[in-house]
């Protein structure tokens, strides 16, 4: 019996962490991309499409 509640006490300390984060995750990233859009960027700025591009390929290598 033991190994059973054990096994409820992990699966809870590892959900519970993840599903708050993933809620303040959502929340602050909504405010984020609207404050980003208002920016203003300098002429000389790369465009938006190629960041996602530089990042996977410097994580790659």
């Amino acid at each position: 019996m033991p190994i059973k509640n054990n096994k409820w006490k992990l699966a809870a300390s590892v959900a519970l962490p993840v599903v708050a984060g993933t809620i303040a995750g959502t929340i602050a990233t909504r405010s984020v991309k609207t404050t980003f859009r208002r920016l203003k960027t300098p002429k000389c700025a790369p465009p938006n499409w190629i960041f996602p591009v530089v990042w996977t390929s410097l994580d790659v290598t």
